[in-house]
């Protein structure tokens, strides 16, 4: 994934959308599955909630799955509320 930026987040949300549409799973997996999958999570929690779910929500529903999250990631500045 690289660097994350909006766009991309975007794409991986717009991704997901179009398999769950047709019914199937999608996985969301990076190197050590704490920065790179979790700001794809949160965007995607925040972008299925039409921005009613604020990044700190989303990032609460992601920690109970995984508590090991990068918190002083990049990505978190690139997330913005009602953005993904």
């Amino acid at each position: 994934m690289g660097t994350v930026t909006m766009e991309k987040l975007k794409d991986i949300c717009q991704f997901i959308d179009k398999h769950r549409l047709q019914g199937e799973r999608v996985l969301l997996a990076c190197k050590a599955g704490r920065a790179h999958c979790v700001a794809s999570a949160v965007a995607y929690l925040m972008h299925e909630r039409s921005g009613k779910m604020s990044k700190l929500e989303a990032l609460k529903v992601v920690q109970k799955c995984r508590n090991d999250v990068i918190m002083n990631g990049e990505w978190l500045r690139v997330i913005n509320k009602g953005d993904g």
